[in-house]
């Protein structure tokens, strides 16, 4: 059985955040003085996003074939993802209006592919049929 359009919205949805935020990521570590100063940081922080990106895109790739669980971790990694943005206290005073929109934008389009997946005829098509 062939996805339906929301899962396929859905998993596009992630990809591009996905894409969004590795390139972000690594922006910011080229951009960071402290960071190409010292070397060890600079490479455990790339090894960092590197290993991130493959784990998140192993989720996506598992929820493209119907796998429940790559859907669930989809779940787990974004709320989590969300958690530790917001208890970085200083997330909150470092960035400025424009990125602001930046990130709320990248925040919308995440919860949107949540939404997409786990109601409506994105969550049903991961129920597995019944076998009598």
């Amino acid at each position: 059985m062939d996805a339906p359009r929301e899962v396929k919205i859905a998993l596009l949805t992630s990809w591009c955040v996905l894409v969004i935020e590795t390139v972000d990521r690594f922006r910011r570590i080229s951009t960071d003085p402290d960071v190409n100063y010292y070397s060890r940081l600079k490479f455990n922080l790339t090894a960092e996003t590197v290993s991130a990106t493959v784990i998140v895109a192993i989720f996506i790739v598992a929820a493209s074939r119907r796998q429940n669980w790559g859907r669930i971790a989809l779940l787990v990694s974004t709320l989590g993802g969300w958690l530790l943005w917001l208890l970085y206290a200083l997330t909150f005073a470092q960035y400025g209006v424009w990125q602001w929109l930046g990130y709320g934008s990248i925040t919308a389009m995440e919860l949107a592919a949540l939404l997409l997946l786990f109601r409506g005829k994105g969550a049903l098509w991961y129920q597995r049929p019944r076998v009598e």
